[in-house]
């Protein structure tokens, strides 16, 4: 029996190309409680555990910086809650010392996660840097994430984002 699931579990990673996409976790960077991957073509940073974004991902924030630049933030809700969104306003509060707002236009991945259209602004990727906490949201449904160590997660971000070019 072991053996059928050893030559199983190396079928599945030889054959797969979807076996070779994500990162190894010894390519997975720590940040308090972020985690920094490469994917390929692009880098994440994930505020909860990947085994636990790959069980359930929901009520979760990513951030997401393709190969080619740029920064957009992913954040996941619960499964049907974005289904018909397409062209809402993705609104952003934040607080640290003063608050900051920002809305964002967003777009459905997936019946459950909305993610930026356009790159970050680099005045509200400043922001996210100092800030403890954020809420954001659209419509009836807001969330709100803690920061913490997100700083040195972006900056873990960017240094995954320049090994891709």
């Amino acid at each position: 029996m072991k053996v059928a699931s050893l030559s199983l579990a190396f079928l599945l990673i030889v054959v797969s190309p979807a076996a070779r996409q994500p990162a190894n976790a010894q390519d997975m960077e720590k940040f308090g409680q972020w985690t920094v991957m490469p994917l390929g073509q692009s880098c994440l940073a994930v505020n909860r555990p990947a085994a636990a974004m790959n069980a359930s991902p929901w009520n979760s924030l990513a951030f997401h910086a393709p190969k080619n630049g740029g920064l957009h933030m992913q954040v996941h809700y619960w499964p049907g809650y974005v289904e018909g969104v397409r062209g809402k306003t993705l609104q952003l509060t934040g607080t640290l010392h003063s608050a900051f707002k920002a809305s964002l236009e967003a777009q459905p991945t997936h019946s459950s996660g909305v993610e930026t259209v356009a790159p970050l602004p680099a005045s509200v990727v400043e922001e996210l840097r100092r800030a403890r906490e954020i809420e954001v949201g659209f419509g009836p449904q807001w969330l709100t994430f803690d920061l913490e160590g997100l700083a040195d997660a972006l900056n873990g971000l960017e240094a995954c984002q320049g090994k891709l070019r």
